[in-house]
């Protein structure tokens, strides 16, 4: 039996077994898991739709979830992963299907015996075909107005038309609904090209190899082996007339965005010395002497991405991807020319063995100490990986850098030429200027053959002495060590180790994960960043100049393992440092020091302003239900600024302004945070007083701390506010209906918990697969600055009046299910919940971001919030939750709900709604809404610095 290679702090076992039908399958035990997990891949994608029949694979792995011959119920496999704490999904691609799920590990049984019947007897009822394809349908309308979906569908358009790769992969009505035999179709494909043999299976629990083995064999072995071969698409994706070209796409939203894309020979059997990662690091780095760094201090770019944008096993294409300012779209052939001057750079040096080495060293070390991934993920990763690399390396392979090959990294650069290579500009400036029309997507867009200057300048490009290869990496460390404990009982959870006048941090030393790795998360509180709208501006801006500016220093850091981020928040900033913890002091303090010191330089200044702009704008297109979010948040928060508000501004903004604030920006200040991980209390005193010292800040009057509150909704009052579509094209709407609880206190916390336990798979079954409402359906509850809310959300080609009708129609009729709940059923759900509440995290990063809530807005410093929780639910009654349900959701003189509608052009001009009814709020007038109503008392107490300390 092959030994599987895996990372010494990888505690799972693991066997690979092929059983009599010739499904191929990896198995994972883990003892400790409280979920278990399953995937299984499947080697046929929508390359193999039928011609005549787009998006065929894609719907048939939408009809596999819909009832089997031996679990006929439509619901069977959601319902019972979700009354046992667990989740499912699938996504179809070119090549493959991937199914996947997890569940409590007590119940891995069950699931497993429910998906295997997916691929042994589905039963493709007429009624579930018939509704199931407007759920694609809706799918597809989801994505029309995506940029990142229409950039890729007109690649595929504009490909090689005898390669599958041209295909519309995810179907529509229109491709599917023309189809009477659909449903025969649907069978025929699925008997024809679902066999064992070309199926790779993942299951990872916490019984043993030998029982996971024959539970899986007993299982799983009936599924049919038809001995298909694996069908080779070649990788001639583009032939000659489809490179040297350049394709102008009008976008969306506001971008101004170049790929550059070279089609490869297939790059798989290549994974132990993987040529196009190397090349990839060398022409994305962002240091000293790369092309990002030079295309920034020309003005012309500000982020750049290279490397595999597809690796499958018949062909490749690597990309480099620029984010271009409004000069560099002005300057897109001298970029180009920069682009290829590198490469051929590459071409003509021998690249120094320290930069391959450096890679294969960082990462050898991500994997020695990589964060234990959650079994979801993980038997997903396993089940394409099984089918990807020889067994041995089936972790390792995608991993490690396992050989230095500097033949094969040259090989890959014989493949980045002019003649190989295609050009895509994405940007708004196209609109009106195209003459071309994308099929599916309906994108406009120009195709421009390479002029012969083009292909002079870029063949034969300048040497630029600004474009060098890395330097030697000072961040790559050789300090693992994991630091012993200072204190003989170390707390479990996070305790506060300083409280003074300017700081309150709290801390944690990992004793559990033991990897050379912490997160230092703080907040610097400052009232003068979000005081105003113009001041939110530059605050935000500053952020965005500090990163900036520390761009080319942390880059080395991220390359060896140590990130952070310094972001702007509606009480300050926040800044983050994580991973490897050996130099993080050194990041740390220059990152203060930065902030400390900075000079603003005007290039600088002009350019991430015009990135901040772009940002707002685009917020404005965004996604339609992340649009009635935005607007409640708008509406509930107070204070709470709008991108409009921003937009009002942003051009006043002078580099004088900016000097002016920054100083006053940073002169009082409070700093809250949480460290954790592998460093000392001695350590991590020492890190947050030496950064204080650096800022040398004053303390924040308590009077002067930034309070958001939110606005209290009157009872019996359903609100509506109704928002329209900016872009005339979107084919979405959306609804959120808000029904507020009030603040966060335990009992109502677990309630609403549990009734999201066990309502989520009926919102879900009723309103998304029997009245296919939309594609996107879901319920949830929010937390959002000590307030809790049930959400019920609906993305959708139809109307939000008619959404809001049906949601009101579900909410009756779920009443009526509580009430007919059986004690049993109601017993499981909390029993599902509590489990769901107490699996335990899997790696440092999963325990950070738990404890990190905690130590925001609004700061409840709960670490225990999981086991208390817990034991709240044990006692809660289904007579206790359904008179919860009926005070804040049915409609009622109590209920506090408001409803947030995203309109299509179409659906706002006949919407039914009352526009001028007293309930309708118009659109905008978030301040005046807000006035109109108290608000809730502030759900913290400052820090509770009042007890400890005076300001004279």
């Amino acid at each position: 039996m092959t030994e599987i290679v895996k990372s010494v702090n990888d505690d799972r076992l693991y066997r690979i077994v092929t059983l009599p039908n010739q499904l191929k399958a990896i198995l994972v035990s883990e003892e400790s898991t409280e979920k278990s997990s399953a995937c299984l891949s499947v080697d046929v994608g929508y390359y193999h739709d039928p011609d005549g029949t787009s998006g065929l694979a894609h719907f048939l792995e939408h009809m596999l979830f819909l009832g089997t011959e031996k679990y006929p119920s439509e619901t069977e496999y959601h319902d019972y992963l979700s009354e046992h704490g667990g989740n499912r999904n699938a996504f179809t691609t070119g090549s493959n299907t991937n199914y996947y799920f997890d569940v409590l590990c007590d119940h891995l049984e069950g699931a497993l015996d429910r998906f295997a019947q997916f691929f042994i007897a589905p039963q493709f009822t007429e009624t579930a075909v018939g509704r199931e394809m407007q759920a694609v349908d809706s799918e597809h309308v989801k994505n029309i107005q995506q940029d990142s979906w229409r950039r890729n569908q007109l690649l595929f358009s504009t490909a090689n038309p005898d390669h599958p790769f041209s295909k519309f992969g995810t179907g529509s009505k229109d491709t599917l609904q023309i189809h009477e035999d659909i449903r025969e179709q649907l069978i025929d494909f699925w008997t024809k090209n679902y066999s064992a043999n070309i199926m790779t299976l993942s299951v990872l629990g916490k019984e043993s190899l030998d029982e996971l083995e024959e539970m899986v064999t007993n299982i799983f072995s009936p599924i049919e082996n038809k001995n298909l071969e694996k069908v080779d698409f070649g990788y001639e994706i583009f032939t000659p007339d489809c490179l040297m070209n350049i394709y102008e796409i009008e976008t969306i939203k506001d971008l101004n965005k170049i790929h550059l894309l070279f089609p490869l020979p297939p790059q798989n059997e290549l994974y132990l010395s993987n040529p196009t990662l190397v090349i990839g690091h060398l022409l994305g780095h962002e240091g000293e002497g790369s092309v990002l760094s030079y295309l920034k201090k020309l003005g012309w770019a500000t982020s750049l991405v290279s490397g595999n944008m597809m690796n499958v096993s018949d062909f490749a294409i690597f990309m480099i991807s620029i984010d271009l300012t409004i000069d560099g779209l002005e300057n897109i052939d001298a970029i180009v020319e920069i682009v290829f001057s590198y490469i051929s750079m590459l071409k003509c040096v021998d690249i120094d063995d320290y930069i391959f080495e450096e890679v294969q060293q960082e990462m050898q070390r991500s994997f020695q100490f990589w964060d234990k991934t959650p079994p979801i993920q993980w038997t997903s990763f396993l089940a394409d990986a099984l089918r990807d690399y020889p067994d041995e390396h089936v972790i390792t392979g995608s991993f490690l850098l396992h050989n230095i090959d500097k033949e094969e990294s040259r090989k890959v650069l014989e493949y980045l030429t002019v003649e190989n290579s295609r050009l895509s500009v994405g940007s708004q400036t196209f609109e009106g200027k195209t003459n071309m029309t994308e099929k599916w997507y309906s994108v406009p867009y120009n195709c421009i053959q390479y002029s012969t200057d083009q292909i002079s300048m870029w063949k034969e490009p300048k040497n630029f002495e600004e474009l060098n290869l890395p330097k030697p990496n000072p961040f790559i460390s050789d300090d693992f060590s994991i630091k012993e404990c200072e204190e003989e009982n170390p707390d479990i959870y996070p305790v506060q180790i300083l409280k003074d006048l300017r700081c309150k941090i709290f801390f944690k030393q990992d004793l559990t994960f033991k990897t050379p790795k912490a997160y230092r998360i703080l907040s610097l509180c400052t009232p003068a960043a979000y005081s105003s709208p113009k001041e939110s501006v530059m605050s935000k801006i500053f952020s965005l100049l500090i990163s900036d500016s520390l761009n080319e220093f942390s880059y080395d850091a991220s390359v060896a393992g140590l990130w952070y981020s310094f972001s702007h928040t509606n009480e300050g900033f926040q800044l983050i440092v994580k991973g490897l913890n050996s130099k993080q002091d050194i990041l740390m303090n220059a990152i203060a020091e930065k902030i400390k010191n900075y000079e603003i330089d005007e290039s600088r200044f002009a350019m991430n302003l015009q990135k901040l702009r772009r940002n707002f704008t685009n917020t404005l297109l965004g996604t339609p239900y992340l649009t009635c979010l935005l607007n409640i948040e708008l509406l509930i928060q107070c204070p709470r600024w709008s991108p409009y508000q921003y937009l009002d501004c942003i051009n006043s903004i002078t580099i004088e302004d900016m000097k002016n604030f920054i100083p006053r920006l940073l002169s009082t200040m409070f700093v809250d945070g949480l460290i954790i991980g592998n460093i000392t209390k001695t350590e991590a005193i020492d890190a947050v007083t030496n950064f204080v010292e650096i800022l040398d800040y004053k303390p924040l009057p308590i009077s002067l701390f930034s309070d958001v509150r939110s606005v209290k909704l009157k009872k019996g009052i359903d609100y509506i506010y109704r928002c329209k579509a900016l872009n005339p094209n979107e084919e979405n709407s959306a609804i959120i209906n808000y029904y507020q609880i009030g603040q966060s206190e335990q009992r109502n916390n677990v309630l609403l918990d549990m009734l999201i336990q066990c309502c989520n798979t009926d919102v879900y079954s009723t309103l998304r697969t029997s009245e296919q409402l939309g594609y996107i359906v879901t319920c949830m509850g929010t937390a959002s600055v000590g307030l809790r809310a049930f959400l019920i959300l609906i993305q959708s080609s139809l109307s939000p009046d008619f959404l809001d009708e049906r949601i009101e129609e579900w909410i009756v009729q779920y009443r009526s299910k509580l009430e007919t709940m059986t004690e049993e059923d109601f017993e499981s759900n909390k029993s599902s919940l509590i489990s769901t509440k107490l699996v335990a995290d899997k790696n440092l990063k999963t325990e950070a971001a738990r404890y990190k809530v905690e130590i925001e807005k609004p700061r409840e410093y709960n670490f225990k919030r999981a086991q208390l929780d817990a034991k709240e639910i044990e006692s809660i009654t289904k007579q206790e939750l359904i008179e919860f349900y009926d005070t804040h959701i049915m409609s009622n003189n109590h209920r506090k709900k408001m409803s947030s509608r995203f309109y299509t052009v179409e659906h706002y001009e006949t919407s039914t709604a009352e526009t001028d009814s007293a309930n309708v709020i118009t659109e905008f007038a978030f301040k005046s809404f807000q006035n109109a109503h108290s608000l809730y008392s502030l759900p913290y107490d400052r820090f509770d610095l009042e007890e400890t300390i005076e300001f004279g």
